[in-house]
């Protein structure tokens, strides 16, 4: 998908994840890196409308995490055909990858992910790859990017349909208690979409 904001031109893998129920959905499969909305105007860094991945990674890492969107922008950054999941269509994800036999390592980066030793043969079966990039949890001077990188794996992720939370899947979760968390956020989070157009 390449998303064409202004003078801004990203192209986006994507992936095609087909449910039990039979329906097919297609999923953003990196985390958004645009720095203006929709309509081709810029988002203000300074107004705390997103935030850069830390400056302590890789170029790759960087772009992996992508940028960090305001909370207040999650019904205003995704272009058309596209839309900003809630939190039941992750967790609709998550319980289909479960539904694979237990390994959701199907939704999992096979590079970015902080394996403890090699990458599971199930890494990214689905070409989603979740990446560890931490979240914002406060806007203004306390803003910065926290749990990042960490060997904990939390993947945050901004939803539509949450106020001052944000979605984490993490490896506990996931693995263990075969759910999602939905820890308190004023600041942000990466934004991964889902595909409504035709």
């Amino acid at each position: 998908f390449t998303d064409v904001r202004g003078d801004e031109s990203i192209t986006y893998r994507v992936a095609k994840v087909k449910y039990s129920t039979g329906d097919e959905v297609i999923w953003l499969a990196e985390n958004l890196r645009t720095t203006k909305y929709p309509d081709g105007t810029d988002l203000s860094a300074s107004n705390y409308e997103y935030w850069n991945a830390p400056s302590d990674l890789s170029a790759e890492l960087q772009k992996a995490y992508g940028k960090y969107y305001s909370i207040k922008l999650v019904d205003k950054i995704a272009p058309k055909g596209w839309k900003v999941p809630t939190s039941e269509e992750y967790k609709l994800l998550l319980n289909e990858a479960i539904l694979t036999g237990g390994s959701v390592d199907v939704l999992k980066h096979k590079t970015y992910w902080n394996w403890s030793g090699n990458a599971s043969e199930d890494a990214n079966a689905w070409g989603i790859g979740l990446v560890p990039g931490g979240f914002v949890k406060w806007t203004g001077a306390d803003g910065k990017v926290e749990s990042y990188n960490s060997s904990d794996n939390n993947c945050y992720l901004l939803a539509r349909d949450l106020s001052n939370k944000v979605v984490l899947f993490s490896d506990w979760g996931m693995n263990n208690e075969k759910t999602l968390y939905y820890p308190d956020s004023w600041g942000g989070a990466p934004v991964r979409l889902i595909y409504v157009g035709e």
